[in-house]
């Protein structure tokens, strides 16, 4: 029987410890990966058990590409990491600033959203997302316009059935909004956005998922062990070989040797005695 005053408010202070929780994980992560293909020019010895790997180098250049990733999908975005304060130094580690991340939270709240949280709205009420496809529909903002007999979702065409409008092809493509029946809406903007995490995660899922790249790869060099184990079991065996029948040659040299020296000796004898 009385007002209720409802509110609610981001805690900065837990999205400040999270986000500087990113930046000095990766910052240890690239040192460990740095260190794994690290060439020391005065001894091989020296060098980084992964040095030359061309997994280990990849993983690495997709970690570098997500710091500058545009977090497309979300209201006045596309947003970034620098939007949040984190910044790449010249030697490649990250920093965070805290001030910064306030500062742009206070004018635009969306760039915090667009590091943790998916996105699936739009700008008008009677204008519903029905459907999506996670892996083909990309991340980004949508006008959808019609004048009754023609449809578009992000300047590609739509098919309509009903109340409802779906995309088959470009990047909208398995996108599906439904118009609320009688409201009139001739046009208005979807927003589809996957967040920082959920983007990373998936990055991260590519090479650390069940039979994924790193399985291959490490199937793959175990597949290679076994090939040396047996190639050097062949080489020993052939080394044994090789082995023996130099010895057999030495000895026959060394007896055909001893017959040349002992004629010789006979010849050098008969010779003396001659004389």
């Amino acid at each position: 029987g009385s007002a209720v005053r409802i509110s609610s408010e981001v805690d900065l202070t837990a999205v400040k410890s999270l986000i500087d929780n990113y930046v000095l994980t990766y910052n240890d992560v690239m040192k460990n990966l740095t260190a794994m293909g690290a060439n020391d020019p005065s001894s091989n010895d020296n060098d980084g058990a992964l040095i030359g790997d061309s997994t280990l180098r990849a993983i690495m250049s997709e970690l570098r590409e997500m710091s500058s990733t545009a977090l497309s999908g979300y209201e006045g975005g596309p947003y970034y990491l620098s939007n949040l304060g984190v910044s790449t130094t010249r030697d490649g580690t990250l920093t965070f600033d805290q001030g910064k991340m306030e500062k742009m939270f206070k004018s635009k709240p969306e760039s915090v959203r667009a590091f943790f949280s998916n996105n699936v709205t739009t700008n008008n009420t009677n204008i519903t997302i029905a459907s999506f496809d996670f892996v083909n529909t990309q991340p980004g903002s949508y006008a959808f316009a019609t004048n009754g007999s023609t449809h578009t979702i992000g300047g590609v065409s739509a098919t309509k059935s009903g109340d409802k409008y779906t995309v088959s092809s470009g990047d909208p493509q398995g996108l599906t909004i439904e118009v609320a029946n009688g409201s009139g809406v001739t046009s208005g903007t979807i927003y589809y956005g996957k967040s920082f995490i959920n983007r990373l995660e998936d990055k991260l899922d590519t090479y650390l998922k069940f039979n994924s790249i790193l399985d291959t790869r490490m199937n793959g060099l175990e597949d290679t062990l076994k090939t040396v184990a047996e190639k050097r079991l062949s080489l020993e065996t052939r080394v044994a070989s090789l082995t023996q029948r130099y010895a057999r040659q030495y000895s026959a040299m060394e007896s055909t040797v001893a017959q040349f020296q002992e004629t010789g000796n006979m010849l050098t004898q008969m010779l003396e005695t001659k004389d």
